[in-house]
């Protein structure tokens, strides 16, 4: 009997546990397919992802070469432009006198060469024989921003023809440098009023000074003027 008992309290025991283990795995199951269904809808919310910033690319890569297109046009505009200023005289500039602008005018002396092409390019032209080819080439210097632009500038700034002159203070006022001031001092005593007009300008907007120099007055006047000059900004 007591047999028996035993038998039947394994019985259930075994049948207890196998029930106990099916609702494990049917648990189990849902969670695996809960599981499943997360990583469905991730799997596809990725492919959405995916699909817009293909999209997106699409987009952008049009726009770069719509983008890309136009900056080739424009730098052949610039191209075109100052080739133009160069080979073009210079109008609307002060006119420091009624001179004649020759052909066979004297130029400067030749520049030291450039590793920028541009740069060097303009060193040239500033010592050509043709007063409007030096003036295209001081125009082209203000859009050089180099401290070698700087060089050919001196040199424009010494330039024998008054128009060559006016138009480097233009330049020297636009650039802005203290390193140039000697330069523009030592036109403050030109022979040409225009070019002490605009060198007196760029040298008060460089060193940020006003002594009340008159381009009109006495060289006396002016040389004591720049004496004064000189001492304020030391």
């Amino acid at each position: 009997m007591r047999f028996l008992m035993g038998i039947c309290i394994l019985f259930f025991s075994v049948c207890s546990a196998q029930e106990a283990e099916e609702s494990r795995l049917a648990q189990l199951e849902k969670k695996v397919a809960a599981i499943q269904d997360f990583l469905s809808l991730e799997l596809q919310n990725l492919k959405n992802d995916l699909k817009q910033q293909n999209q997106r690319s699409e987009i952008l890569r049009k726009r770069n070469n719509f983008l890309l297109k136009k900056v080739k046009f424009l730098e052949s505009k610039v191209k075109d432009l100052e080739a133009q200023i160069l080979h073009n005289k210079v109008k609307n500039i002060s006119q420091p006198q009624q001179k004649t602008v020759t052909e066979t005018e004297e130029p400067v002396e030749q520049q030291v060469k450039f590793k920028d092409k541009k740069l060097q390019l303009l060193s040239e032209e500033i010592v050509s024989p043709n007063p409007d080819i030096r003036m295209g080439a001081v125009i082209q210097l203000g859009s050089v921003n180099t401290k070698e632009a700087l060089q050919v500038l001196k040199k424009a700034l010494q330039d024998k023809n008054p128009y060559v002159k006016v138009l480097a203070c233009k330049i020297a006022l636009q650039k802005n440098d203290k390193t140039i001031t000697n330069d523009l001092f030592a036109l403050l005593n030109d022979e040409d009023k225009e070019v002490r007009k605009h060198a007196n300008l760029a040298l008060e907007t460089i060193t940020n000074t006003q002594v009340g120099f008159e381009h009109n007055s006495s060289k006396t006047t002016r040389d004591e003027k720049i004496l004064e000059w000189k001492k304020k900004i030391k």
